[in-house]
């Protein structure tokens, strides 16, 4: 099991969870837009150096609280 797995299903464990989006607009101070679900939040950070391309699919942590993106975990493959 890695590391990135193990935290995830603790972070379940405290509502949040990880959600599929897409890039919409390229990094600024490290930070993306990401589409998630239709609603497009700006400013999210990306985590240990993640990075993507615009229209690229990508993992992102959600806080189960406020329902905002964390982090943006990096790419994902269909």
């Amino acid at each position: 099991m890695s590391r990135l797995y193990r935290a995830l299903v603790r972070m379940r464990r405290q509502g949040d969870r990880a959600a599929i989006g897409t890039v919409q607009g390229l990094p600024t101070n490290g930070c993306y837009k990401v589409l998630i679900a239709g609603t497009l939040y700006e400013g999210v950070p990306a985590a240990g150096g993640a990075s993507a391309f615009d229209d690229q699919s990508v993992a992102v942590l959600v806080s189960g609280e406020t329902g905002r993106p964390i982090a943006m975990l990096g790419p994902v493959s269909p």
